[in-house]
């Protein structure tokens, strides 16, 4: 299979040196081997590539939405404040931690910018499933409309980030493995060397 791409790579050189009066025929050939090319994946990498930015972008809308759900969680649980401080100014410095994170374009390539945001979601994810847990023992607070409608807006928005993540972790995989095996390593080296491996979450 490596000798069949090799020929073809090396039609094309040759077809960019044939004489100027075949000039019609250079062109039906070159656009031949292009769609040869392009049904032995050459443009695999960037469409994998761009699948990952759009799952990417789904991610952080879905914990944005989370954040802006938090601190409507926070105005409600005023009795858990009172009687848990401790839990509740973790629960403010954790979403204080989410809200001021810069999130770079590069971050996806960048193995300690993501890990920054990969823990500091799950931080907050802990830190809320402490405040649940501990809200039971305020039966007047957990029945209030407000509290109520707010841990329904957040048990939906746990879904969507599920969704979100498993569908972002499943394109890097793909992306990642276009890279690094046969025939994608190849385009990788000839066509585009340098995209690089993008970060993924320990698991879905």
């Amino acid at each position: 299979m490596a000798i069949g791409y090799i020929q073809k790579i090396s039609l094309s050189m040759r077809l960019c040196s044939l004489r100027p009066g075949r000039t019609s025929s250079n062109i039906l050939a070159f656009t031949l081997l292009l769609a040869s090319l392009q049904g032995c994946g050459i443009n695999n990498i960037p469409i994998f590539e761009e699948a990952v930015n759009e799952a990417w972008i789904e991610v952080q809308s879905q914990y944005r939405g989370r954040a802006e759900l938090v601190l409507q969680l926070m105005d409600v649980i005023q009795p858990l404040r009172a009687g848990e401080p401790e839990i509740y100014e973790q629960l403010r410095t954790t979403e204080d931690r989410v809200f001021e994170m810069h999130i770079a374009p590069d971050t996806l390539k960048n193995p300690e910018a993501f890990g920054d945001f990969r823990e500091s979601q799950q931080a907050l994810t802990e830190v809320l499933e402490v405040v649940f847990e501990t809200a039971t023992e305020y039966p007047e607070m957990v029945a209030d409309d407000s509290y109520r409608d707010i841990n329904a807006a957040l048990q939906e928005n746990a879904q969507l980030i599920d969704i979100a993540r498993r569908d972002y972790w499943q394109k890097v995989e793909r992306f990642n493995s276009e890279l690094v095996n046969v025939p994608g390593r190849w385009w990788r080296a000839f066509v585009y060397p340098k995209v690089e491996p993008t970060e993924n979450f320990d698991e879905p």
